[in-house]
């Protein structure tokens, strides 16, 4: 099981998943771009229910570069 192997934990945050408070399961390719992975269980990873509204079409590397961007622009202002 996915949670098992994980540890209950977020696949971005590191935080610990809790069904009916913040599990969510992400589409590393999203469906709405990769249709052909909807059925693909290795295309599926447990994170919170926030990081998935955030990550919303984006692949997870497409994801992780603009979440890099976010964080160095903020370290850019200070």
């Amino acid at each position: 099981m996915k949670l098992d192997a994980c540890g209950w934990k977020c696949a971005y945050t590191g935080d610990l998943l809790v069904v009916g408070d913040n599990l969510s399961f992400d589409h590393m390719d999203p469906i709405s771009r990769f249709p052909e992975r909807r059925y693909d269980p290795d295309n599926v990873e447990p994170v919170t229910w926030q990081v998935n509204l955030m990550k919303r079409d984006l692949t997870k590397q497409e994801f992780l570069a603009l979440v890099g961007r976010i964080y160095r622009r903020s370290n850019d202002d200070s």
